[in-house]
């Protein structure tokens, strides 16, 4: 029996028809390969000189992100039915540098997103949002009361360098220095790379609640601010051990890439990332009905007529 109409276009589903976020897979990375739609889905096809497998299958609607590396080209028609999924795609270049693609989100309400507004507008509420992420970040610290940012950003840096001293010694390396962009040493090769992973798993809690990751609370200026924002929660735990230890290793990214994925299941990452967000943002949440027009009073119905008929 040959597939229908409907099913060869594949139609796109309501999000409530798809997984939840936090039941995907963290991620899938391709690298060097062609991915383009098929008949009832989307594949990568890898040429001839590649090892393994010459296709392979994208389950679009079980992963949380596609990570791109280098050398891979993805079709128009891949890319929309990647995002009717609800998948994100995140491109990485050979360090571990990103930029990053949307999909649709999982939810068809913006209350998630205009929580996030009225914390981000208002310095208040900003600022109290940024100590609570700074405390997150640090649950074992002690803390005094009348805590600035200036005060948390020190604390940050101490507990970085320190983190990154300990693993360096544990790993016999001595001067390690951290490089963002140009990096050469495996360490900091690895670490890109890991850092990458974990912008991608925020950038896909962001799509599914369609949040704006420009709207930064403790990170400003930059178009995925809220993605660092996110991701610095977990680094230390996961991507800087991870680095350090894949560093040693012939493939440092094929096994830091692995070594996240573990992190990622173990600690059940997407749904950590889920509970901080909603957690952050959720007493400023309000409940609103779709289509809805702004009134000099408030809200009226979408989808009226407001004119008067002609006389």
């Amino acid at each position: 029996m040959g597939y229908s109409d409907p099913a060869l276009r594949l139609r796109k589903p309501i999000p409530s028809a798809l997984p939840r976020l936090e039941d995907r897979v963290s991620f899938l990375y391709l690298d060097c390969c062609k991915i383009a739609q098929s008949a009832t889905g989307v594949t990568g096809y890898y040429d001839d000189q590649s090892p393994g497998p010459a296709e392979i299958d994208i389950p679009a609607g079980s992963i949380a992100a596609l990570i791109l590396g280098p050398g891979t080209s993805v079709t128009a028609p891949a890319v929309a039915t990647l995002a009717r999924a609800g998948c994100a795609i995140v491109y990485t270049g050979e360090e571990g540098m990103v930029a990053y693609g949307q999909a649709t989100p999982l939810t068809a309400s913006g209350e998630w997103a205009q929580a996030q507004a009225r914390v981000w507008a208002n310095p208040q509420t900003r600022l109290a949002a940024a100590l609570w992420l700074y405390r997150k970040r640090f649950p074992h610290s002690e803390l005094p009361p009348d805590l600035t940012l200036a005060t948390l950003r020190g604390l940050e840096g101490r507990h970085v360098r320190l983190a990154y001293q300990e693993h360096a010694t544990r790993h016999h390396l001595r001067n390690f220095r951290r490089v963002t962009v140009g990096a050469t040493d495996n360490v900091n090769i690895a670490l890109n790379m890991a850092n990458s992973l974990l912008y991608g798993c925020a950038a896909a809690v962001c799509s599914a609640l369609a949040l704006n990751p420009a709207l930064g609370i403790i990170h400003h200026g930059d178009a995925s601010a809220f993605l660092f924002d996110i991701a610095d929660l977990y680094k230390l735990q996961t991507a800087v051990p991870a680095a350090f230890a894949a560093a040693q290793t012939e493939d440092p990214k094929t096994h830091v890439r692995r070594a996240m994925r573990r992190h990622f299941r173990d600690q059940q990452m997407l749904s950590a990332m889920m509970t901080t967000i909603t957690e952050l943002f959720g007493p400023h949440r309000q409940a609103a009905t779709s289509d809805q027009l702004l009134d000099d009073a408030g809200y009226v119905p979408g989808g009226h007529n407001y004119g008067q008929p002609c006389s």
